[in-house]
């Protein structure tokens, strides 16, 4: 009788420690609910500026309108996605998992909802901008403009309230409380519960110190369970099959429908297909390195994988698979001299070795995706180059895309990359000899880097001569090529 009274006590203390994350678990519950309804309708705004009626010019606000509004539509329902998901499965896991899932579920549900929080805010600011496109579109310039003034308004009071809530309501990562015991929270608890005899102190501190154990396992599994690979299937597989893919489809209707030659189409289709390339590899970058950097590898700088510099070598492997093979069919995309597919080996070869490897996975975010926002208005300025009549149709888009590869290139190419090239020799210099990477990893990396730096300069000394030509009313010189 008394053992089972024992057991019973046990058994009733920890479906009290239960209660209490149950209640953190119904608190990011919730919160997930709501996010996802905003986000869903949010969404549906989206979806309905796609019907809208687009009057044909300017090309270049169509482009910006349609971007952004899908853009928009697309992170809301990654937020809906996320937050139903995660309403779904955290409880269940708590509810069925093994003993110490309800830690697992409550922690791991505390990463994920401020993921989904962001894609939200993202989206938010997606629609934002395709309004103001949209009313510059539909509306005389007056009237744009003051629609313009009041949509920046609405941004404007959306921080600020946001801000100063924030500051309000928000405690500090290390003033938060959870519901688990932590530290010698768990020995302490007996002796501050009011109970008075030693044994019964002593009883209920090791209750609870076994629930800690049990967090405290969960959230040991959780850091050694499996995390980015290489090669991932889900993200090669996944880039590489819609690269393909695309390029397939699209070279079929300019066959079917655009009455061109099979090398035209196939020049039309890879312009689609790494235009699509380069901003997902811009995205991954400006995530990655920009908006939520990962924490620099301590002590070995130049090893430790990174989520986003692992999906950035993925997304490079199997994008620079496709260029290799449209290479090889298209003879137009070889360069004169091969420089092309020599430039396509050789960074399929540095985002193998980099991702079998996880060397400099941390600043593969910058070269691998965040350099690419160059990228983007260039494959538009190539698309022009191989398409002749193009400019004179679409004069404002020619123009914009020159200006903002200009722009982004000297940026990022010219300005930024010498400075990230400067930490990765200060990186990788101390490590050579420690036998972390195969020495042939390490030079291949160092000698690439020598090389491609060299490139930025002799492209970027080639948009400084183009620029000086158009300012002293010249003819612009010829588009370098930065890719």
């Amino acid at each position: 009788m008394l053992y089972a009274d024992k057991r019973a006590l046990e058994t009733n203390l920890k479906v009290e420690l239960l209660t209490i994350r149950e209640k953190e678990l119904s608190f990011y519950v919730s919160n997930c609910q709501s996010i996802g309804t905003q986000a869903a309708m949010l969404a549906g705004f989206a979806f309905a500026g796609l019907m809208q009626p687009l009057p044909p010019e300017p090309e270049v606000l169509r482009v910006l309108f349609l971007v952004s509004t899908v853009s928009g539509l697309g992170l809301q329902l990654v937020t809906v996605t996320t937050t139903t998901l995660l309403a779904m499965l955290a409880p269940g896991l708590a509810l069925r998992g093994p003993d110490g899932a309800m830690h697992a579920a409550v922690d791991g549900m505390v990463d994920e909802y401020r993921m989904g929080f962001y894609a939200y805010i993202l989206g938010l600011l997606a629609v934002h901008a395709a309004v103001t496109f949209f009313v510059w579109l539909a509306f005389p310039a007056l009237e744009a403009a003051i629609l313009t003034l009041c949509i920046l308004t609405s941004v404007g009071m959306i921080y600020r309230y946001m801000r100063r809530l924030m500051i309000s309501f928000a405690l500090p990562k290390d003033m938060v409380q959870t519901g688990k015991f932590e530290g010698s929270e768990a020995l302490a608890a007996g002796a501050t519960s009011g109970i008075v005899d030693d044994g019964e102190i002593a009883t209920l501190s090791s209750l609870i110190l076994q629930e800690q154990k049990l967090a405290n396992a969960a959230a040991a599994a959780a850091a050694t369970a499996p995390g980015p690979m290489y090669p991932d299937p889900m993200i090669m597989g996944t880039t590489g099959g819609l690269l393909f893919t695309i390029h397939t489809v699209v070279w079929l209707l300019l066959i079917s429908y655009g009455q061109q030659s099979r090398a035209e189409a196939h020049l039309g289709a890879h312009f689609v297909a790494v235009l699509l390339g380069f901003s997902a590899l811009a995205a991954v970058g400006v995530y990655g390195w920009l908006l939520f950097p990962e924490p620099h590898p301590e002590p070995n700088l130049v090893m430790g994988v990174t989520f986003a510099g692992n999906a950035a070598c993925n997304m490079m492997t199997a994008f620079q698979t496709y260029e290799v093979t449209l290479s090889l069919i298209a003879p137009m995309l070889r360069g004169k001299h091969y420089e092309m597919i020599g430039h396509h080996v050789v960074t399929l070869a540095l985002a193998v070795m980099g991702g079998v490897f996880s060397y400099l996975d941390h600043q593969a975010v910058f070269f691998f995706g965040f350099s690419e926002l160059s990228s983007i208005p260039l494959s538009v300025v190539d698309l022009m180059k191989q398409y002749p009549g193009l400019p004179s149709r679409y004069p404002q888009l020619h123009e914009l895309s020159r200006t903002l590869f200009a722009v982004s290139f000297l940026a990022v190419r010219v300005l930024y990359w010498p400075i990230v090239s400067y930490r990765f020799w200060a990186d990788s210099l101390p490590q050579l000899g420690a036998g972390f990477v195969p020495m042939y990893v390490a030079y291949s990396y160092l000698v690439s880097n020598i090389l491609l730096t060299g490139l930025q300069f002799f492209w970027g000394s080639l948009i400084l001569r183009a620029l000086a030509k158009m300012a002293k009313g010249g003819k612009g010189g010829k588009a370098s090529k930065a890719e």
